[in-house]
């Protein structure tokens, strides 16, 4: 950028990518990105050691004291392990594409879309123009995260529902209780204070 003209190294140069191209790797990506994910998520969640447990609690444990567990600070709060294993799942699906290597311009757009998909499925907003009101037979949203982050037992995928809804990952019908009851006393409670 600052080098005098005709010294320093030459940018790289790539053929201008198709648009089925650039669809066809960042969806292959994000698709890919939650597909790896998800048996790590799980087992974070599962019986494993507690150790390995205790690597993905942080995340986890403003919904414990609240109903809506989702603000920034939570968000963040991984352990090293816990992102650790995100940004490398993230690097390994950035090698893959049906024409041998992914595109820059389909590489930065995957990981603007992992990046919109992970803040809004944390942002405990049920919105009109969301990836779940938009295409709901693909996608979980905020609304389903929200739910994983209250139970822990349930919804395991951080985009799309398919493996969930697949597998029976959902809520019972006792836990749906148990949520009614809480959003029924938190309301209650908002209502009291208000008076």
């Amino acid at each position: 950028l600052f080098s005098p003209r005709g010294r320093g190294p030459n940018p790289a140069v790539f053929e201008v990518p198709t648009f089925v191209r650039v669809v066809a790797e960042v969806s292959i990506g994000v698709f890919l990105y939650d597909l790896l994910f998800y048996p790590f998520h799980m087992s974070f969640h599962s019986s494993c050691p507690a150790g390995w447990r205790r690597q993905h609690f942080r995340h986890h444990q403003w919904a414990a004291t609240e109903r809506e567990a989702h603000n920034a600070v939570e968000t963040v709060q991984n352990s090293y392990l816990d992102a650790g294993v995100q940004v490398l799942i993230n690097i390994c699906v950035q090698q893959i594409s049906p024409w041998g290597h992914k595109h820059p311009l389909s590489r930065m757009l995957h990981n603007l879309m992992v990046t919109y998909l992970l803040s809004e499925s944390h942002s405990g907003y049920d919105l009109p123009f969301m990836s779940h009101r938009l295409f709901p037979a693909l996608f979980g949203g905020p609304v389903r995260h929200e739910l994983h982050h209250q139970l822990g037992g349930v919804y395991f995928h951080q985009f799309f529902k398919y493996i969930d809804d697949a597998f029976g990952r959902v809520p019972t019908a006792q836990q749906q209780a148990l949520l009614a009851m809480r959003t029924n006393r938190d309301a209650l409670a908002t209502r009291a204070l208000k008076e």
